[in-house]
């Protein structure tokens, strides 16, 4: 109960700021270009071995936890100091959100691009008042929108399409290790937003598509603003982020995994190990501690990659 009323607030405080991670006809702070600062090039001393290695998830710790984002995790060690170097998290959004009906950026708020989709039939209406793209092409795949549920909502917009010749949902490919990759990669490139079940034309004069009725650019965890105009706890959602890192960097990672009983929250909130208190107090700050163990793992047993 109080996790739910903590929520109910949250998105009450969302509305109230009118912070919104949904779609419309113009840019806007909710969507444009990732900052240059997610794709910086990492930089290495010449004095030390560094290696690293990536893996992508969802933000979730059950397949019935609220789902937002998929994430792709990558630590850098150095091999020479036998320590974290760094750590970088990639988060793009999904176009279906959990944590509310409106919160997906496959929502439509805009009646212009509203009246364009619908009079080709291109909507999904949730509730009233309450509309989603039907087609979206997403790293070249269209996306066909139908009313139906997952595991974290009973009302949900679900997405499926065609890879590989196979018919997939996009809310449970994204959870595989190719799915997580592909999403994380398909985010780069600009998605449309479409009239149509047909793969957006090329070669155009104008160079636009010829069914697209708008072009979007996928936003991310890291730059727009997730967590920070609301959150349950002081830190904000980047601080969580941080102090995460910060607590892998101090302590290294010989704990045991969530589901076998090695990372706790007490009573105050912050989640622990055996031998230490972090400074997050994030829900699923376990699931970030999972894959950053697994990371390590892979890379104490010789599975990484040389960066230089």
């Amino acid at each position: 109960m109080k996790k739910l009323t903590c929520l109910i607030l949250a998105l009450l405080m969302l509305a109230a700021l009118g912070v919104s991670a949904v779609a419309s006809g113009e840019a806007s702070g909710a969507s444009g270009e990732a900052s240059d600062e997610l794709f910086a090039p990492m930089t290495f001393p010449d004095d030390a071995k560094i290696v690293s290695a990536t893996m992508y998830s969802v933000y979730t710790k059950s397949p019935s936890s609220l789902q937002d984002a998929v994430i792709k995790a990558t630590l850098y060690w150095d091999l020479t100091n036998d320590r974290v170097y760094a750590i970088r998290f990639l988060q793009p959004m999904l176009p279906w959100d959990d944590n509310g009906v409106s919160m997906g950026w496959a929502c439509v708020t805009d009646d212009t691009l509203r009246e364009t989709l619908a009079a080709s039939d291109a909507l999904v209406t949730v509730q009233d008042g309450v509309d989603y793209a039907k087609y979206l092409q997403i790293g070249g795949v269209v996306w066909t929108g139908a009313l139906g549920s997952d595991p974290a909502s009973k009302v949900a917009v679900v997405y499926t399409g065609e890879i590989d010749g196979e018919t997939v949902v996009l809310g449970e490919y994204v959870r595989t290790p190719e799915g997580g990759e592909w999403y994380v990669n398909a985010a780069m490139q600009p998605v449309y937003f479409l009239t149509s079940a047909e793969e957006t034309a090329s070669g155009e004069p104008s160079g636009e598509p010829t069914n697209a009725a708008m072009t979007y650019q996928i936003t991310y965890k890291e730059n727009n603003g997730h967590g920070v105009y609301f959150w349950m706890s002081d830190i904000l959602f980047p601080g969580n982020m941080d102090a995460i890192k910060e607590f892998v960097t101090e302590n290294g990672f010989d704990y045991d995994y969530y589901a076998d009983g090695g990372i706790t929250q007490n009573a105050e909130g912050y989640w622990q190990t055996v031998d230490a208190v972090s400074g997050a107090t994030l829900e699923e700050t376990p699931t970030y501690l999972d894959i950053l163990k697994t990371l390590y793992n892979e890379i104490m047993a010789g599975n990484y990659i040389e960066e230089n």
